[in-house]
């Protein structure tokens, strides 16, 4: 729905600035809410396995491809990256239009301690 203004009476010198007199509301159903995040968030794996995939998942099918961007946080955690694992801070992925999951691999290396 939308509102528009109008002055009914007052100051002659006041006017509606016409690049801001409507306002449109859009009423989201609870269903058309699209939440993403991490399907799993801990995961324990051994340096052998060699990697560890991580999904991304969607509430329900996206309408549109979505790049999201994940983002590597490295305080106060134990391993190292370039050390432990391969690198993957700024690492992009497509959520592709009609899916609800998108996997990527973090390489898991192995230092044989």
């Amino acid at each position: 729905f939308s509102g528009m203004l109008s002055i009914v009476t007052g100051d002659s010198q006041v006017v509606i600035d016409s690049t801001a007199d409507t306002a449109t509301v859009t009423i989201l159903d609870e269903a058309d809410t699209v939440t993403i995040g991490f399907n799993q968030t801990i995961y324990t794996v051994q340096e052998e396995i060699g990697f560890v995939t991580w999904r991304v998942v969607a509430s329900v099918p996206v309408d549109s491809d979505i790049v999201i961007r994940i983002n590597e946080i490295t305080s106060g955690r134990s391993a190292t990256s370039g050390v432990d694992y391969g690198n993957f801070d700024n690492t992009q992925v497509t959520l592709t239009a009609g899916e609800t999951v998108v996997e990527f691999n973090i390489t898991i290396i192995d230092d044989n301690f």
